[in-house]
């Protein structure tokens, strides 16, 4: 037989085995098998395998047309896995998983085998491939689950690496530590290979072995441990407060612990701050010089002095009991009432609410009794709303002045031998009497004053104002009105003294008004006492306010250019800072401060925005206490108020803080803030306590003068004062250059 025809005889026998196992390729379901022929260079499909590759089953296809569908990023790979299946010198053998492109546009990844024949011509020579079998299989769904895989382990790295809270995973088996995270490292100061083989107790985190076996035990058990408060020191000895949390549960078949532990050393600084904050205003209210108490947001009692616990000694108990209820046992249904209904409206409303000379009869006690007494809506320290009450009892003042009337017999002595001014008038304002504690306040003796007018005597000759108001209330009282309000007198040594003034009619049998009493009692400390609490009452509510403000302009900004993963540490990073500036102003008791610290201080809030919206420079210069406080209060409200209502309370606007020494023959100091970029603010109608912070109080504190323009481009705020009333004196450098943010 010729040797071709054995040649043809051969290949033939090969294709049929080969057809034999595209067969049982077919019968395997989800496998697709084709049949390859090098001889032809073709190749044929099963129906498994065409639908992969998107071709036709069953026919004789050029080997191309497989090669066409690699898809790109595979061929370069497969095209050479192809080439060493097919060298005679070796196995025969190829697997791969590659992409396939098919016609429609849609891709499939697929597992593919294949087995290569080879035959060695009759007439000898190299042997070369004749036949082969190739097995692929959809492994599409597996690809993506492994990307998914893929794609979940790289985003929880990401978490793990980029988490603000220190994350440790720990081997339950010998309690040691397996990862940690990087904010691990920074928060102890340790690099990652310190921690890494190390038990938790070894590293500070819990106090000893045993704590550290009973955590595991309890983790075995019930899958959680939660550790609040845990004391932890770093490397360089700088203590901080945690919590942990601990969870166990399964990684790919094997146990782990994953510990949370998280830095809450700010949040307790915020909360021993709130309760310092309770704590002051408790004590303003416990030293205050007059009976004050205090009504919270749901009308009960929250807080009474030791002046003002003598006046509830009936109404047991008394702390957290319903106000209404308490008026009703101190002064009976219908002035309790009464009583109640100015409370509650000073609550709801803010409207203040004053009496000079309230009388009414005492239930529980069965006596007549005043009270001069004012009430004001406050800011508590927990940020809710409440009512103040601050009172004199001025029963005792009362009937003297009763008593005078109907002692006119004994009016020579009483004048003399009281603390009171006391006087005695005719109906056309002559002075017939005064008594010694009178002249003796102004100095003068009975001659100089005796028959002239009162209004022309010393207490009165250098005020027209009073002149004026007295005549007026000679002549109502003439006509049988009781007259009475506060006055301003001088007194010996051209010194101005506060009286309760009042002139009080004396009539006959008949009723005409023949004789006029005029007296006074000195309330000069008591003036300054109620300013002195109504300037501190002004102070811890508009704190307390301003404080919320800030943090909720702080907040607001955080969110506005911060991702949610990251606003929680922005925001108490914020806090902290505002925390700092209040620190530098306690703390140092603003002595010698620098005017850039102390900038730097009062815009802390505003950290991420140095540099960009908002700018500060000036020479180093350091200001006195008096001058640091004022002029720190000042940047303090005019920062809030750029949250709240100006240039910072935008995207795109800015603030530029700068403060110089002015050239001339009198140098000065002058601050300038300067706003742009916000929104049009008109002037305020009103003053409130902000504006005598960055007027009136910052003047006083320099002897200086402050400006507000409120211009279209933004508020400019301006201060000028001499450098003898702003600055420590040999504390004060030449100018230099711009202190950087």
């Amino acid at each position: 037989m010729p040797s071709d025809e054995v040649e043809r005889l051969r290949i033939e026998s090969a294709r049929q085995r080969t057809e034999v196992q595209l067969a049982l390729g077919m019968s395997i379901a989800g496998v697709g098998v084709g049949a390859i022929d090098y001889i032809s260079d073709s190749i044929v499909l099963d129906i498994t395998a065409a639908g992969l590759f998107g071709l036709p089953a069953g026919t004789a296809l050029p080997r191309k047309e497989i090669h066409a569908r690699f898809h790109l990023d595979c061929a370069p790979k497969v095209t050479q896995l192809i080439a060493a299946a097919l060298d005679p010198g070796g196995a025969g053998v190829m697997s791969v998983e590659f992409r396939v492109a098919r016609p429609d546009g849609s891709e499939v990844w697929v597992l593919g085998r294949k087995q290569v024949a080879f035959s060695t011509p009759s007439t000898g020579g190299t042997s070369r491939a004749t036949t082969g079998v190739f097995v692929v299989r959809d492994i599409t769904q597996r690809k993506i689950a492994e990307d998914r895989l893929r794609v979940s382990e790289i985003r929880y790295r990401r978490l793990f690496e980029a988490a603000h809270d220190g994350v440790l995973l720990v081997d339950p088996a010998t309690s040691k530590i397996v990862d940690a995270n990087p904010f691990m490292s920074r928060l102890l100061g340790y690099p990652y290979d310190h921690l890494v083989g190390k038990e938790l107790f070894e590293i500070g985190l819990l106090k000893d072995s045993a704590m550290s076996q009973d955590m595991v035990r309890k983790l075995k058990i019930d899958h959680h441990v939660r550790y609040e408060h845990l004391p932890l020191e770093s490397d360089k000895g700088r203590h901080r407060e945690v919590e942990v949390v601990a969870n166990l549960y399964d990684e790919n078949g094997s146990a782990i612990i994953q510990c949370n532990i998280r830095d809450i050393t700010d949040r307790k600084v915020t909360e021993a701050a709130a309760l310092q904050n309770s704590r002051l205003f408790s004590t303003l209210i416990e030293q205050a010089p007059s009976g004050v108490y205090v009504i919270d947001d749901g009308f009960r009692v929250l807080q009474v002095n030791r002046l003002a616990a003598p006046f509830f000694a009936s109404v047991k108990p008394l702390h957290g009991r319903d106000f209404g209820e308490v008026l009703n046992i101190i002064w009976g249904p219908t002035v309790g009432l009464e009583l109640a209904s100015i409370f509650k409206h000073t609550l709801e409303t803010g409207d203040r609410y004053s009496s000079a000379a309230f009388t009414a009869r005492r239930t529980d006690i069965g006596v007549e009794q005043s009270y001069d007494w004012e009430v004001q809506r406050v800011t508590l320290a927990d940020g809710n709303l409440g009512v103040v009450c601050y009172f004199n009892d001025v029963t005792a003042r009362r009937n003297a002045d009763a008593d005078s009337a109907e002692r006119e017999a004994h009016v020579r002595s009483i004048l003399d031998n009281t603390q009171s001014f006391i006087g005695l008038l005719s109906v056309d304002g002559t002075l017939l009497e005064a008594n010694a504690p009178a002249l003796a306040a102004a100095g003068i003796t009975r001659e100089r004053v005796i028959g002239r007018k009162l209004w022309d005597t010393k207490w009165w000759t250098q005020n027209a104002t009073e002149v004026a108001r007295l005549k007026d209330a000679v002549a109502r009282c003439a006509r049988g009105e009781t007259v009475r309000y506060d006055m301003v007198v001088r007194i010996s040594g051209d010194v101005s003294m506060d009286i309760d003034f009042m002139l009080a009619p004396v009539r006959d049998a008949s009723g005409v008004v023949t004789l006029l009493v005029p007296s006074g009692n000195d309330i000069t400390e008591r003036k300054r006492s109620m300013q002195k609490i109504q300037l501190l009452m002004g102070e811890v509510n508009h704190r307390s306010m301003n404080l919320l403000s800030v943090v909720q302009a702080v907040a607001r900004q955080t969110s506005r250019d911060g991702d949610p993963e990251t606003f929680v540490t922005r925001l108490t990073e914020r806090i902290g800072s505002l925390a700092a500036s209040q620190d530098l102003l306690v703390q140092n008791e603003w002595q010698g401060v620098e005017v850039a610290n102390l900038v730097a201080a009062q815009l802390s809030h505003y950290k991420d925005l140095m540099g960009t919206r908002v700018m500060y420079a000036g020479p180093a210069l350091r200001l006195t206490p008096a001058a640091a406080q004022g002029i720190g209060m000042a940047l303090h409200e005019l920062a809030t108020n750029a949250g709240k209502y100006g240039a910072l309370s935008k995207g795109e606007g800015r603030v530029d803080v700068s403060w110089r020494i002015t050239t001339g023959a009198e140098p000065m100091f002058e601050m300038r803030w300067v706003e742009a970029g916000g929104p049009t603010i008109d002037p305020p109608t009103r003053k409130g306590f902000g504006q005598k912070v960055i007027g009136q109080m910052v003047e006083a504190s320099v002897n200086g003068n402050a400006d507000v323009d409120y211009r279209p481009t933004g508020l400019v705020w301006t201060l000028i004062a001499p450098i003898s009333d702003t600055l420590e004196r040999g504390r004060s450098e030449p100018p230099a250059p711009h202190v950087k943010p």
